[in-house]
């Protein structure tokens, strides 16, 4: 069931652990489309979403992330990706 509402949602999913920055619990497989990495790099931590998050939404991110690792929750942010 997880995975159909995955599918039907617009953009990219990504589940992470907040404590962590490499610490990815989910990656859609979408992102390859994104970004040309394929999703289990990102699992593996080989990669990370920072390094395609533009500078310009650096700082959104951040307070976002700041932000659910305080309170417990999470956050929906359309980025704008830089690509490699």
């Amino acid at each position: 069931q997880y995975e159909a509402l995955v599918r039907n949602l617009p953009g990219v999913v990504h589940r992470c652990l907040l404590d962590e920055p490499n610490g990815s619990l989910f990656v859609d497989d979408r992102i390859e489309e994104l970004t040309g990495v394929p999703a289990r790099e990102f699992m593996a931590g080989t990669r990370v979403l920072d390094d395609f998050i533009s500078a310009r939404d650096q700082e959104i991110v951040a307070n976002a992330w700041h932000s659910s690792a305080e309170n417990g929750g999470s956050y929906d942010i359309p980025l704008a990706f830089h690509l490699q």
